[in-house]
């Protein structure tokens, strides 16, 4: 399969594409609400309630907004290299465990109840000390290299 013609089929099976995709797939978080599905060997996120994804996407991209300077971006935007953006994911949510005192800490299971329980702390999500999440991003870490053999 082509990649512009994967991309197109992507983009119709996945209309409400799960903003913490990356970190999800890189089995370090959980969301009851997402679903994951298979394309031409490989996989993908879609969450299951429009109104939820777009409360995730809201602060997935105030996160990367109040991040671009830790990368050292002059200005901020949708699309970050793949490194950058599961930093962001996982940073922007284990900084909100933090804040809600998540019984988790290496693994968050429920981003959704995570949300909200931010939500319920704050108010909104404009309301959330962000300072201690742009902390988080920028001690999040991917995956780690595996060491040659």
């Amino acid at each position: 399969m082509e990649e512009d013609q994967y991309r197109s089929v992507y983009r119709q099976l996945n209309e409400l594409k799960c903003a913490f995709e990356k970190a999800i797939l890189a089995g370090r978080c959980a969301c009851p609400l997402s679903h994951k599905f298979c394309l031409a060997e490989r996989e993908g996120i879609t969450c299951q309630q429009a109104a939820n994804q777009q409360r995730c996407q809201a602060l997935l991209q105030k996160s990367r907004e109040k991040a671009s300077f830790v990368f050292g971006l002059i200005r901020s935007g949708n699309v970050l290299p793949h490194g950058k953006e599961i930093r962001v994911q996982l940073g922007s949510l284990s900084g909100l465990a933090e804040l809600t005192d998540w019984p988790e800490t290496e693994k968050i299971s429920d981003i959704n109840q995570l949300l909200t329980m931010a939500e319920e702390r704050y108010q909104e999500l404009d309301e959330l000390p962000y300072e201690s999440l742009i902390r988080a991003i920028n001690q999040a870490r991917g995956r780690q290299r595996r060491k040659p053999a």
